[in-house]
């Protein structure tokens, strides 16, 4: 007569499958990595849009700085209360936008022209006062008229009988991340960058 042993395995705990509360808990600390990762890109990306500004910006200023330097004859003759902004508005036919300028004084008074001014910079010629409104017209679209409201302000901050001390300040909109930098919050912030000319 035989006898018949049964033999138990002893299986340790650790040797059972994932339970779902383990996956559950993976998947959460996974998410919550995640979500900080996606945020901290989202900053990173809004750090580098404004620093890209700011370098456009910079590189705008110094090309109008180097145009009125490169025209003294105009500059130097203007008087300390100058101020000139350029701005876009839009077209109300079009729906395009447009140059538009104002100034706390009477343009004429230095032949400044930007409705009918018809010298052609080629042929040369040109006044002095001509050749500033060809050059401000062609700075500026690069500048008001490629920007989220883009304005630029050339202002004579020269005491009176000094020489032209001309303070370039130029302003846009951006979109603003929201306060934990999730996402745009579809608010803009108003940004503005300023140098000076000395002539």
């Amino acid at each position: 007569m035989s006898r018949h042993r049964t033999i138990t395995r002893h299986v340790p705990p650790t040797a059972h499958g994932t339970t779902l509360v383990e996956v559950l808990v993976a998947m959460a600390v996974f998410a919550f990595f995640m979500l900080g990762a996606a945020s901290a890109q989202l900053v990173a990306i809004s750090s580098a849009r404004d620093a890209n500004m700011r370098s456009y910006a910079a590189f705008s200023a110094d090309n109008l700085a180097a145009l009125i330097r490169g025209n003294p004859a105009f500059w130097r003759n203007l008087d300390a209360d100058f101020q000139l902004t350029l701005s876009a508005v839009t077209d109300p036919d079009t729906g395009n936008l447009t140059l538009d300028y104002h100034s706390n004084t009477d343009l004429s008074r230095y032949a400044l022209d930007f409705i009918s001014g018809s010298c052609n910079i080629t042929t040369g010629g040109c006044l002095p006062s001509e050749i500033a409104v060809y050059d401000l017209k062609k700075w500026a679209r690069g500048w008001v008229l490629s920007v989220v409201d883009g304005v630029a302000t050339i202002e004579n901050i020269a005491p009176t009988g000094e020489k032209p001390l001309f303070e370039i300040t130029l302003a846009w909109r951006q979109k603003q991340l929201s306060g934990s930098g999730a996402a745009d919050t579809g608010a803009m912030l108003d940004n503005q960058y300023s140098t000076r000319v000395k002539l």
